[in-house]
């Protein structure tokens, strides 16, 4: 999922009385591309909005100690934290956060790194209450979604959880099947000119359709709050699937990807590590 896709969907839906009327977010992430650029984009999007950014932090992979990072979220009164998180770090992070009894109701972590199969390897009680964002969770009760979980525990155990990544990677073998039929070849340059035409598959989230534009699909988004059985409790679902864009304009201005026409277009050169205020 693209940031507009995932993470710009949810800030809106913080903002409701739903949500929770969020007001003031703060960005703590992994230090690599992706958390950079998400906050980034996040920031662009916030600007002189009814939520703001209210901090900004990164760290690196192994980090183990997130002391700071807590002082710097209780100093800056944020009511949301944005976690770009990644890997083991995560579960320091949030078994500090229960340590310090940051009640969750009133500052909840939205984590764009956590499905049902990470939470596996954090103690429940460090992460009830919080939530996260995704085109598929294994709460869902659609025929698509029970038929295709139930294969899988079938074969690697009814104790193995399934999450969004695994579902993605269901529906793109079978996006790229229908385009080495349609194709009649293995040729990449061919299987490609097919993606441009909009394939689409309804794969257990749900209908899903390539983007001629960038290869990327249209896809729902889905809200989860974390309950004390790992699983996510679905508190929303976008009333259409999401057109992808990896360049928003109001972020990246001149930027486009269409490799129906001349492929990837730069525009203004932009730093995704401008930070905010309590920054690292």
């Amino acid at each position: 999922m693209t940031p507009n896709q995932q993470i710009l969907p949810a800030l809106d839906w913080f903002k409701t009385p739903q949500g929770g009327t969020r007001k003031r977010v703060f960005l703590i992430g992994s230090d690599y591309i992706f958390p950079r650029t998400a906050n980034y984009i996040v920031k662009k999007y916030l600007h002189q909005g009814s939520m703001e950014v209210v901090g900004e932090l990164y760290f690196p992979f192994e980090q183990r100690d997130f002391t700071e990072a807590f002082v710097a979220i209780g100093a800056a009164q944020a009511d949301l934290i944005l976690s770009t998180i990644n890997g083991d770090s995560n579960i320091p992070f949030f078994q500090k956060y229960s340590e310090l009894r940051i009640d969750p109701v009133a500052t909840p972590i939205f984590a764009t790194s956590i499905g049902e199969n990470d939470l596996r390897a954090i103690p429940a009680r460090f992460t009830s209450g919080h939530y996260a964002a995704w085109s598929f969770f294994q709460s869902m009760q659609t025929k698509e979604a029970r038929q295709f979980i139930d294969r899988f525990q079938q074969e690697y155990g009814t104790d193995r959880p399934v999450h969004d990544p695994m579902e993605s990677v269901y529906d793109q073998v079978f996006l790229w099947r229908e385009a080495v039929e349609l194709a009649g070849s293995l040729s990449a340059d061919k299987v490609r000119k097919v993606l441009e035409r909009g394939i689409e598959f309804k794969g257990p989230g749900g209908l899903v359709r390539i983007d001629p534009r960038n290869h990327h699909t249209y896809k729902r988004m889905r809200i989860g709050r974390i309950g004390a059985d790992q699983q996510f409790e679905i508190l929303y679902e976008s009333p259409d699937w999401i057109r992808p864009d990896p360049f928003p304009a109001f972020a990246f201005p001149g930027w486009d990807c269409d490799w129906t026409k001349s492929g990837m277009q730069k525009g203004t050169a932009v730093d995704v590590n401008q930070a905010s205020s309590a920054t690292r």
